[in-house]
C-alpha cells in the first residue's frame, strides 16, 4: 500500500464551483457526508464571506433558507464541466490518474491508522468530490463512500467541535510553517460558529 501523499489540496483558481443552471437540492443525508470536508468546500469558494455571498446567505436568512442553500451548494461542489481541471489536480496533488487509483487513495484515507484521523477523513471528501468531477466516480459511488466515512466519524467523535479540533491538529502537524495555518483555523471556527453555520443545524450525532 503506498503512503498517503501528505499535501493540502488547495484548488482555488484551478476548478470552479457549480454556478450555472438549475442546482439540485440534495437530501440531508447526502449533505452530512460532505460536511466532513467543510473546510475544503469553503476554501473552494475562496473563503467564508464569498461562500455565504454566492450561496445567498446574506442578511438574516431563516433556518430553512440556510439548510436549502447548503443542500444545493455543498454536495458535489466541483463543476463537472471542468473535468480536465479536476483530473489535473488529482494527479498533481495525489498522484491519482484513474478510477483505480482514486479508490485506492480513498481506501487509504478511510482505513490507514493516523494520529489525527480527522485530517484524513476531511481530505477524503475533497478527493471523492474531485473524483466525481474528473469522471472517475459516479455520484452513487461517492455517496456510498461518504456514508461509510460518516459512520466511522460518528463512532470516533462525539461532536463536530471535537472532530474539527483534531482536523486542525492534523493540518498543523502536516505543515506547521504553512502561511495559511491561521486562515484555515479561523475558517474552521467560522464554519461552526457563524450565524449561518450548517453545523449548528445538523449535529454530528443525532
Amino acid at each position: 500500500m503506498r503512503t498517503v501523499k501528505r499535501v493540502a489540496v488547495a484548488i482555488i483558481c484551478i476548478i470552479t464551483l457549480q454556478s450555472c443552471g438549475q442546482k439540485v437540492e440534495y437530501p440531508t443525508e447526502t449533505l452530512k457526508g460532505f460536511m466532513l470536508g467543510g473546510p475544503y468546500i469553503a476554501n473552494s469558494f475562496n473563503g467564508l464571506s464569498q461562500m455565504y455571498s454566492q450561496m445567498g446567505l446574506t442578511g438574516d436568512p431563516s433556518e430553512d433558507d440556510i439548510l436549502m442553500a447548503y443542500k444545493k451548494n455543498w454536495p458535489f461542489y466541483f463543476n463537472t464541466y471542468n473535468k480536465s481541471g479536476c483530473a489535473g489536480a488529482l494527479n498533481n496533488f495525489w498522484e491519482i490518474s484513474n478510477k483505480d487509483t482514486t479508490l485506492e487513495m480513498l481506501d487509504i484515507l478511510k482505513k490507514e491508522p493516523a494520529q489525527y484521523k480527522a485530517w484524513d477523513y476531511a481530505r477524503s471528501v475533497d478527493v471523492a468530490a474531485m473524483g466525481y468531477c474528473a469522471g472517475y466516480l459516479s455520484k452513487e459511488e461517492v455517496n456510498v463512500y461518504l456514508d461509510e466515512v460518516l459512520a466511522k466519524v460518528q463512532e470516533e467523535y462525539p461532536t463536530w467541535k471535537v472532530y474539527f479540533n483534531e482536523y486542525n491538529e492534523g493540518r498543523l502537524e502536516w505543515n506547521p510553517d504553512s502561511p495559511d495555518v491561521k486562515e484555515f483555523s479561523n475558517m474552521v471556527k467560522g464554519l461552526q460558529n457563524d450565524a449561518t453555520s450548517i453545523y449548528k443545524l445538523i449535529p454530528l450525532n443525532d
